[in-house]
């Protein structure tokens, strides 16, 4: 076979989730996202689910939510979601300035289609600006 190619498994023509994440990653060249957990993340899940079989007693005055993993999960993900919505406040706002370009360039096509005041060689270069200020104001943001 070809290198960079995915090989066969060795037993029976199946292949496990890592061998199939690294073959992957190797096809993608380094840019593959793995859709199977780690060995550390599966360790913490089975750490979670069932703390007795590794060793972590499971207290009965800690009451339910105050696992640490589990908070710190919880903290990780809460921080994400504020990210992602700092992102699509920020996305939001450079599309509703895109848009208000686009209608006030939409607008003065309109009104010199009606009432005609500047030639037409001249509307053009004035719609071009226009829209050319307005992706330089988005990218310069």
């Amino acid at each position: 076979m070809r290198a960079g190619l995915i090989t066969p498994a060795r037993r029976g023509g199946r292949q496990n989730g890592d061998q199939l994440t690294r073959d992957t990653a190797r096809l993608l060249k380094g840019q593959a996202v793995s859709r199977y957990p780690s060995q550390k993340e599966r360790t913490q899940y089975d750490q979670h689910n069932r703390p007795c079989h590794r060793g972590f007693g499971v207290s009965e005055q800690q009451p339910c939510g105050q696992c640490p993993m589990l908070h710190a999960e919880i903290v990780r993900q809460r921080a994400l979601i504020d990210q992602l919505q700092q992102m699509c406040t920020w996305l939001s706002t450079r599309l509703a300035e895109l848009r208000g370009a686009v209608a006030a360039a939409e607008a003065l096509m309109r009104e010199q289609a009606e009432r005609p005041t500047m030639p037409r060689g001249r509307l053009l270069t004035q719609l071009h600006e226009r829209l050319i200020t307005a992706l330089f104001d988005a990218d310069r943001r």
